[in-house]
């Protein structure tokens, strides 16, 4: 049996998740559905990240934060720290054009685009061997 639960939402709010839910791929329903019911959004947004990433240039250094633009700020900490996990996993992978720039202090994670990073670490690895 479906039955429903009504949300009030301010026109801003309402317009802010339609562009997220579309962001990924998804109606403003089956976002909200996901999210309520702690389902798995990482597929939507990993094909969101690299669809962004299309955006930056080879080289280019930012942050998960920076490159999840109004997303991050409807992303709960544990939502943010588990797709970061993702997101380094990926890259441990090879399956996304990005690697790990740097972490500083503050523990912020750093990001660059790279398309070849493995190619690229073997040749310095290699060259740091032969000296």
């Amino acid at each position: 049996m479906d039955s429903r639960i009504v949300v009030r939402l301010s026109t801003e709010e309402k317009d802010a998740l339609i562009e997220i839910s579309s962001d990924l791929k998804l109606t403003l329903s089956s976002y909200i559905r996901e999210k309520l019911l702690g389902g798995n959004l990482e597929n939507n947004y990993l094909v969101f990240i690299n669809n962004e990433l299309k955006q930056y240039t080879e080289g280019q250094v930012f942050t998960l934060k920076e490159l999840l633009g109004k997303h991050w700020k409807y992303l709960s900490k544990y939502e943010r720290r588990h797709l970061l996990n993702i997101v380094i996993e990926e890259i441990e992978e090879e399956e996304i054009e990005l690697d790990l720039y740097k972490v500083t202090k503050k523990g912020k994670y750093k990001f660059i685009k790279s398309k070849d990073s493995y190619y690229i670490n073997k040749i310095i690895s290699e060259y740091i061997e032969r000296d």
